[in-house]
């Protein structure tokens, strides 16, 4: 007898159904530590108070709700720790003349280029490609920039004056590498999440924005809608449009300097005066729509 084959359009809604329960909740790969779905709630994350209406993906109904993202520091600090060994490994090229099959300075060259790659491209993969307000004119932060800079003119001098110079050079590009990964293991450090609301398109252009947001579009879009206008030191806070399927959101987004994406409602944005103001109230004044069912989870079916 011939197996019953699976209808293809069923298979794919049943792959994107469970794609969207994991969608609010974080994929289980993120927490290998933990069996089955992520719990509604993690260590460090707190509910918003009143007058905030929330809910969760097993309540479902109106209101916001959390969407974990993909933690940093396990995307970010695994390549960096390869890093320390090809900076280390441009030593030895310098150390010991003539002992490679390539030319000696290439072949520093290229370890030291790639201890760098690996130091910095992860954090800028993550980018979600919108301005960094946090960031200031000039801020290359986490890149710790002037010892880097020190190190490459003192680099210079060592060809033209001696070569000795060349160890402090390379002991400016340690330091700078060091205050680097310093500062990425700072930026990672808060848990990486926003908050959403479903909406009509047609809810953004009525006067929706809560005291202290200043509107940046009279429409939906995919990207920027309204900036808190008060100063954050080494953040910004932003609404911003997010598109999932047929469904519409706005996100409340907290962005460090670093460009990373931080839950504003954890223990350590709660607990800080400074982000007092702007999570005493939602940003907008609507409850927007029901959460649709498909992001909607029943764990006892599960």
């Amino acid at each position: 007898m011939r197996a019953k084959t699976q209808d293809p359009e069923h298979a794919r809604r049943s792959v994107e159904a469970s794609l969207d329960k994991d969608w609010l909740l974080g994929e289980s790969r993120w927490w290998p530590a933990n069996e089955g779905r992520p719990p509604l709630l993690r260590d460090g994350e707190i509910e918003p108070s009143e007058p905030w209406i929330t809910t969760d993906a097993v309540s479902g109904g109106r209101g916001w709700m959390r969407q974990r993202l993909q933690p940093a520091g396990s995307k970010i600090l695994l390549p960096t720790s390869w890093s320390l060994f090809f900076l280390i490994s441009t030593v030895f090229p310098l150390a010991f003349p003539d002992k490679t099959p390539i030319d000696d300075q290439n072949l520093a060259i290229v370890l030291f280029s790639i201890a760098w790659i690996l130091t910095l491209v992860p954090i800028l993969s993550m980018s979600d490609g919108l301005e960094n307000r946090a960031r200031k004119k000039f801020d290359v932060y986490p890149f710790a920039f002037l010892p880097f800079l020190f190190g490459v003119m003192i680099f210079v001098l060592h060809i033209i004056i001696d070569s000795r110079l060349g160890w402090i050079s390379y002991l400016c590009f340690l330091y700078s590498w060091a205050l680097t990964i310093s500062n990425l293991a700072q930026s990672v450090k808060p848990s990486s999440g926003r908050w959403l609301l479903p909406i009509k398109v047609e809810d953004v252009n009525l006067e929706i924005l809560a005291d202290g947001w200043e509107r940046k579009s009279k429409v939906f879009r995919n990207g920027l809608i309204a900036s808190w206008s008060e100063i954050l030191d080494d953040y910004s806070a932003d609404l911003v449009g997010i598109s999932h399927g047929k469904h519409r959101f706005i996100a409340i987004v907290l962005r460090h300097r670093s460009g990373l994406i931080h839950d504003i409602f954890t223990s350590n944005f709660v607990e800080n005066k400074l982000f007092t103001e702007i999570i005493s109230k939602p940003p907008l004044t609507i409850s927007g729509d029901a959460w649709p069912s498909n992001f909607i989870i029943n764990f006892e079916e599960e």
